[in-house]
């Protein structure tokens, strides 16, 4: 079966499951018309009754022996004129309440038939699209791309449905080498698109919708600037394989974004700028082992961002000037085999960054003039196997920083010229924790003000170098 008639088969099936519009059931007319002329001469008699008795001129209900009008005759007719105008009032409005009962059941057979015509007129719109998308040709597919886009704008009640469907094309089998060019074009549109909805001047918007990616190969997009405000984004187990995806200056502040177990493989993917200020983004799982991923300059002030569990072996992973303000960031598990990983210039001011069992085995991962002033940045139990972790000149004023029993078999741990002048900073050394590698602390400085670093051990232990100043 072809990737196109996958397609059909899809937007088929969602077609059948769509709603359709019926005619409410309203009682019948000719029993609504009896009960109301039945209600309102019962009605009319029965307020007829009780007004004459109220009034005292009731007399001519009374048995033959007993009539004895007790008002004068003159005043008796003009009372029993008024009621009888008091009771055909009644009838009046029983008939009014009738009236608006007709034209009430008038507007909603209207508006049902103006809904089934909605209806109609858009189910034909999303079946023309469907079947343009699944055409053989990629203008023609093209046309249905953005016909169903249209139509999303149009029907808000369908519009997941519709937005869906775009996705649906993404996640169908690719291959960029092999693909003919025209495809890839059809498939970059989808992307243009989706981002000019979530883009905060898009006169549609689809923020807080679902998109969901699962699978899907990239080799190219742009979601530059789109606002993911609410619903999930799903990319778990799509492969970025080229090109370029830019998520630059892009907002996650309340939607839950997976990478799950996605393959980056090649090309560029760029969170540059992009900001973090809530939901969960998860690239738990996920495997870097070309190209380049980035967060240069991002903001990581809310929310969590998850990479434990995650292998980079290789690549470039840049946190280049990267703010983490307050985002609870993971690296537990995380495997670093090759990639170069750059926090340099990183401003570590709030939240959590964690590197529990983090295993460090080759390329760099590089601190240099990062800044900890706030946030609480653990390594407990890495394991340090080969390649370096560099902290030259980074700055320690603020915050929680710990070591806590890694492990050295090889590779080298260098603070070069850090700078210790605040917060906490603790290491949990022993000879233990030495096989073989280095951690190099001989050339840091401390502040004439500065705190210590605590847990170092006085004594000498083979692979750690410590300064004069301890």
């Amino acid at each position: 079966m072809t990737s196109l008639d996958q397609v059909r088969r899809q937007i088929r099936r969602k077609s059948r499951n769509r709603d359709v519009a019926r005619t409410p059931k309203l009682g019948s007319l000719r029993l609504l018309g009896a009960g109301a002329a039945v209600a309102a001469i019962l009605g009319a008699a029965v307020l007829y009754v009780l007004l004459a008795r109220l009034l005292g001129v009731d007399w001519y209900l009374k048995p033959p022996g007993d009539r004895q009008p007790t008002i004068p005759i003159a005043d008796q007719q003009k009372l029993l004129a008024d009621l009888v105008k008091i009771a055909l009032g009644l009838a009046a409005g029983i008939g009014a309440a009738f009236a608006l009962v007709v034209g009430y059941r008038r507007a909603r057979v209207e508006e049902a038939s103006s809904h089934r015509d909605d209806r109609r007129l858009f189910s034909s719109r999303y079946q023309d699209a469907a079947d343009l998308i699944g055409n053989e040709k990629p203008a023609v597919r093209l046309a249905g791309i953005y016909a169903m886009a249209r139509l999303a704008d149009d029907w808000e009640e369908q519009q997941q449905q519709c937005i869906d469907v775009l996705c649906a094309y993404l996640r169908l089998p690719y291959e960029p080498v092999e693909s003919d060019p025209g495809e890839r074009e059809v498939r970059l549109t989808i992307i243009r698109l989706i981002t000019a909805h979530l883009l905060p001047s898009a006169t549609q918007s689809w923020q807080g919708r679902d998109l969901h990616f699962t699978g899907a190969v990239f080799d190219g997009g742009d979601f530059r600037h789109a606002v993911f405000s609410g619903g999930e984004v799903n990319f778990s187990e799509a492969q970025f394989s080229g090109g370029k995806v830019d998520f630059t200056g892009a907002q996650f502040s309340g939607s839950t974004v997976d990478f799950i177990n996605t393959q980056f493989s090649g090309g560029n993917v760029s969170f540059r700028g992009a900001k973090f200020s809530g939901g969960n983004v998860s690239f738990r799982g996920a495997k870097f082992s070309g190209g380049m991923v980035e967060f240069a300059q991002a903001q990581l002030c809310g929310g969590e961002v998850d990479f434990s569990h995650a292998q980079l072996s290789g690549g470039d992973v840049v946190f280049t000037a990267t703010l983490f303000s307050g985002a609870d960031v993971r690296f537990r598990l995380t495997r670093f085999l090759g990639s170069d990983v750059h926090f340099n210039l990183a401003q570590f001011s709030g939240g959590t960054v964690d590197f529990s069992g983090a295993e460090f085995s080759s390329g760099t991962v590089d601190l240099n003039d990062a800044l900890f002033f706030g946030s609480t940045v653990k390594v407990s139990e890495a394991h340090f196997s080969g390649g370096t972790v560099d902290f030259n000149h980074a700055q320690f004023s603020g915050g929680i920083v710990v070591f806590i029993r890694p492990s050295f078999f090889s590779g080298t741990l260098d603070f070069g010229q850090a700078q210790f002048s605040g917060g906490i900073v603790h290491f949990d050394f022993s000879e233990d924790s030495f096989v073989e590698g280095t951690v190099n602390l001989s050339e840091t400085l401390l502040d004439a003000n500065g705190v210590k670093p605590s847990g170092l051990p006085t004594g000498a232990i083979a692979g750690l170098q410590l300064p004069n100043w301890l």
